[in-house]
């Protein structure tokens, strides 16, 4: 049984890390979403996201704009690690029962 034990520890461990991984990653990319504006029959792109209560809008580019292409990848990028932080919590939630006991 100890080396039963033993594998799930070392499995809590590295989930541990790789969530401390994503933390990580999450730091280095942008929060909220894109906003499209129309202002005088143009598009005008911006990144909009909250602090504390207030919704803030950071301009981004018009359409064909490089920095609006960079954006919606990382933001895509974040969206993808969120989804995989969210099942890395709930394999630890699941796995500190059995470790615990």
């Amino acid at each position: 049984m100890s080396i039963f034990k033993d594998v799930l520890q070392e499995e809590y461990q590295r989930l541990q890390a790789l969530k401390d991984k994503y933390h990580e990653e999450l730091e280095k990319l942008p929060k909220g979403s894109i906003s499209a504006k129309n202002r005088n029959n143009q598009y005008y792109y911006y990144l909009a996201y909250r602090v504390k209560d207030k919704v803030k809008f950071k301009y981004i580019g018009k359409k064909d704009s490089e920095a609006l292409s960079k954006i919606e990848e990382q933001l895509s990028k974040r969206k993808e690690i969120e989804s995989k932080l969210e099942q890395v919590n709930n394999a630890i939630k699941d796995l500190s029962k059995s470790v615990n006991e």
